[in-house]
């Protein structure tokens, strides 16, 4: 019998809060005057600038199940283990799809991991093999370090754009947050910044060169049992560029989109049979899969699979 383990990160995380942090948790409070924390994220903005321009790094101490490791403050994408909306668990509905969808000892392929919440959790609730993709050479640092500080053999990091070419490429940071980037090139990339970080841009953006493959030219002779694609827009390349792989595996894929690439992504997967489902947590907690008729009006995680809504009802035993 398959055992099934939940693994929400803020029961097991422990963080020590440095001044950088404290800072950075003050910006979001709702609590001080507006005025007064636009000041300071003007301030804020020169300071992470700075730091990021000269690879500065104020490290703060975590640990996971008394494992340590350090992380580096200037990546905003660690809110997912201080930020107080994420006690339930960082999103919640792609953790919960994938421990109930992905098979233990299954491959796992985490497209635009960043430092790895999902990749890591998923290696070790799973004993999964897992191919995490990550193309900011910043970020990508962070993601290597935790993975060898908690010592996971089972997670292979890649430091590679996935697009519909193998080309060079450059991508470019144009403010705090490390989960949304752009690359410039003739490729269209939408980029999605969250409310805390639109008042936080450089005034000139970090450049860096990258290599862009095709999913199709790395993976070869390995069965993928898990897809998830979180790419700032960038979904329809990603997807074109893993075709092959996606028509002989069959995999189901968790994915982020949005109204405007919605109906790109699912012309191109409907030609493989797949549909697309809203992944949602409902008011008693429990994870829901919910046809999508409609293109979204906000982002949102769905899973395109090509099981019957009733199949993945019973594999998810989803409850009301």
């Amino acid at each position: 019998m398959t055992k099934e383990i939940t693994l929400p990160f803020e029961k097991y995380f422990q963080i020590n809060k440095n001044f950088f942090m404290r800072f950075y948790l003050f910006l979001n409070n709702d609590r001080y005057p507006r005025i007064v924390r636009y000041f300071f994220r003007i301030l804020f903005n020169r300071i992470a600038f700075s730091l990021l321009k000269n690879d500065i790094k104020l490290d703060v101490k975590a640990s996971f199940k008394n494992k340590f490791f350090k992380i580096r403050s200037t990546n905003s994408q660690f809110h997912s283990i201080y930020f107080p909306q994420y006690t339930d668990g960082y999103e919640r509905e792609v953790t919960e799809t994938i421990n109930k969808l992905l098979p233990n000892n299954g491959t796992f392929i985490d497209i635009g991991s960043n430092w790895g919440h999902h990749s890591i959790s998923t290696a070790i609730s799973k004993n999964a093999k897992v191919i995490s993709f990550e193309p900011n050479p910043l970020v990508f640092n962070d993601l290597i370090r935790i993975v060898r500080d908690l010592g996971l053999k089972n997670i292979e990091c890649i430091n590679v754009a996935l697009g519909n070419e193998n080309k060079d490429l450059v991508l470019s940071q144009e403010n705090f947050d490390s989960g949304t980037v752009s690359i410039d090139s003739n490729n269209r990339f939408l980029r999605f910044p969250e409310k805390i970080f639109q008042i936080i841009t450089f005034q000139k953006p970090i450049k860096y060169s990258i290599k862009q493959k095709t999913l199709d030219s790395l993976i070869e002779n390995i069965n993928i049992d898990l897809i998830k694609i979180d790419v700032e827009g960038f979904e329809l390349n990603c997807l074109t560029g893993g075709g092959n792989t996606i028509d002989k595996n069959s995999p189901d894929i968790i994915i982020e989109i949005f109204e405007e690439t919605y109906y790109e992504c699912q012309r191109f997967l409907g030609k493989f049979g797949y549909k697309f489902f809203q992944l949602k947590i409902n008011n008693h907690g429990n994870l829901v899969i919910i046809p999508i008729v409609n293109p979204p009006k906000e982002r949102l995680n769905a899973l395109a699979s090509k099981k019957e809504l009733l199949e993945l009802k019973l594999l998810i035993n989803e409850e009301n």
